[in-house]
């Protein structure tokens, strides 16, 4: 959440987050809700990226 917030800015519309190895859909869900809550200026999505090193990849569009 703290990346985010350096990271968004006011052009970005859309948050897409690629959840990896290791997450859970129900963990990803439940994040992508949060992030939902704390930018609600912004359509949130998630997705299984399948990445083996990090839990998480980020996209502000």
């Amino acid at each position: 959440m703290k990346l985010l917030d350096k990271l968004k800015d006011d052009s970005h519309e859309v948050i897409t987050l690629y959840y990896g190895e290791g997450v859970d859909e129900s963990e990803a869900s439940a994040l992508a809700e949060k992030v939902q809550e704390a930018f609600p200026d912004c359509d949130v999505d998630f997705h299984y990226g399948g990445q083996p090193v990090y839990y998480y990849l980020l996209s502000l569009e």
